[in-house]
């Protein structure tokens, strides 16, 4: 829903984790925020109301030396792991921007494994801390698959797969690592896709096509099936593995 004074609609973000609660000054520079206004994020949706009466008491503010404006914005917001709290100014400069931002040790995880699985998904080999010299070699003898697809121009297109398995845990820093006792660490397995040519929607653009994917597996999801849901969405059909 969208109106002179009001929106709401589902965001269009690859995250769930974002919300926010502000009042805003607007911005001249901003084709559709001109006035004062509120906005709330969360749960995939947001709401934002103009609030043009507070133009007298909230207004941005002229830069000196340039031309544009810059906005005034009280109140704070959550993206993933990052707490967001603004009580003024926003230049985008830190000496002189009114915010305050800091990371959530409960919600920064860092990434300690990443395992090339067989196709069996047991372990082959893993690389903590490789360089990434290694990495290509093992990448290289990793186990594979390969899928052949019809691609969105009718001609035919094929991918090689291989399997990762990578761990996450909080306390990024080794102050915050006793948090480990009391949250359980974060796996998720991944297709790693090269494909033998840009494919997709893109491909002959000036932006061009995909060339590779790093897509998660969900549970009890096969590959190929992974594949086939990321193959949908590009347009892509007749998935199959020849290999």
């Amino acid at each position: 829903m969208k109106s002179k004074y009001v929106r709401f609609e589902k965001m269009k973000c690859s995250t769930t984790r974002w919300y926010e609660v502000s009042l805003n000054s607007g911005n001249l520079d901003d084709d559709y925020n001109t006035k004062p206004y509120f906005i709330m994020r969360g749960f995939d949706y947001v709401l934002e109301i103009k609030l043009p009466f507070l133009s007298s008491v909230l207004t941005p503010v002229k830069d000196k030396d340039y031309s544009w404006d810059y906005e005034k914005s009280y109140g704070f917001s959550l993206f993933e792991d990052h707490l967001s709290i603004r009580y003024g100014l926003q230049t985008d400069s830190s000496k002189t921007e009114q915010r305050f931002g800091m990371t959530l040790p409960w919600l920064d995880y860092d990434n300690v494994r990443i395992t090339l699985l067989n196709l069996d998904y047991t372990p082959f080999t893993e690389l903590a801390n490789s360089s990434d010299l290694v990495r290509k070699q093992m990448e290289e003898l990793v186990p594979k698959m390969i899928y052949i697809f019809t691609d969105v121009d009718a001609t035919e297109g094929s991918v090689i797969v291989h399997l990762e398995e990578r761990e996450w845990r909080v306390g990024r820093h080794w102050y915050w690592k006793w948090l480990r006792l009391f949250k359980k660490p974060m796996i998720h397995r991944y297709i790693e896709c090269n494909f033998t040519k840009e494919t997709g929607r893109k491909k002959g653009s000036w932006k061009g096509g995909t060339c590779s994917l790093h897509k998660p597996m969900k549970k009890l999801q096969t590959p190929l099936d992974c594949f086939k849901e990321w193959a949908k969405k590009e347009g892509l059909t007749n998935v199959q593995r020849i290999q």
